[in-house]
């Protein structure tokens, strides 16, 4: 798929986040596409993120991971701004969430 000009070697569409209905989280879901947590490493390159929805982070989700993005498309991602709590130190933000960790988006 060829988008702004990218050519996507990865595409994540149209995926939902959803908890897990043994539980209850008071922060919602997170990473509506990806999920990265606890010192884990993610390397994105060359990939399309179109219309993936969370609580937060709704193409991608990090707490305390390192990930690097580069030459990739974030387009109508969504978060659900009302569910759950914000951490103090977080980036909440439609495309990509950050708590804590390092992270590297030219």
């Amino acid at each position: 798929m060829s988008i702004l000009g990218l050519k996507a070697v990865s595409t994540f569409t149209a995926n939902l986040a959803v908890g897990d209905p043994c539980c209850v989280n008071p922060l919602g879901t997170s990473g509506g596409a990806i999920h990265v947590e606890d010192l884990t490493s993610l390397r994105i390159s060359s990939s399309l993120f179109l219309g993936n929805r969370a609580d937060s982070g709704g193409g991608i989700s990090t707490y305390r991971g390192d990930v690097e993005v580069r030459d990739s498309v974030f387009q109508a991602n969504q978060r659900n701004a009302t569910a759950g709590k914000t951490p103090h130190n977080s980036s909440q933000a439609d495309a990509i969430s950050f708590i804590g960790g390092r992270r590297r988006v030219p």
